[in-house]
């Protein structure tokens, strides 16, 4: 099922919209916020994976993380329950105010997205593969599959 994903994926592949730099790991627990603005990111982290590209990247996999309030349980994405309770906006919502302010057409954000899940669900797997090979401790790694398509 992956792999008929990426073949999908692959084939849609959007033009690029235009060049900037992308974080490649935009999510909140990336994000430090201005404790009096709470709306107001002041810092980024883990630049570990920067490089240029299309900036809808970094929005696909912010909305890939996005706790979004008509999720079902078994659909939500936020790694802290936490999250589903702030009152956060929709995902919608994030991609109108993403074109308003970058005035940036989003018409392929889709495409970015469903790709950062595939990137998510590639990941979750190498890293339950390196657990199963005795090759990582990290016990959340036994369970990690859960979900993912095999």
């Amino acid at each position: 099922m992956v792999d008929a994903l990426h073949t999908r994926l692959a084939r849609r592949v959007p033009r690029m919209s235009r060049v900037s730099i992308v974080h490649n790991d935009l999510k909140l627990d990336n994000c430090q916020f201005d404790p009096a603005d709470p709306d107001r990111v002041v810092s980024i982290f883990d630049w570990d994976m920067t490089t240029l590209g299309d900036p809808l990247i970094d929005v696909g996999t912010l909305l890939n993380y996005w706790p979004d309030p008509g999720d079902s349980d078994r659909a939500q994405r936020a790694s802290n329950p936490g999250l589903t309770r702030m009152g956060l906006p929709t995902r919608a919502e994030i991609v109108a105010r993403y074109a308003q302010r970058a005035g940036a057409d989003v018409a392929e954000v889709w495409w970015w997205e469903a790709f950062a899940l595939w990137k998510t669900v590639v990941v979750v797997q190498q890293l339950h593969r390196r657990w199963v090979r005795g090759e990582s401790q990290d016990p959340r790694m036994a369970r990690s599959p859960t979900g993912c398509p095999r």
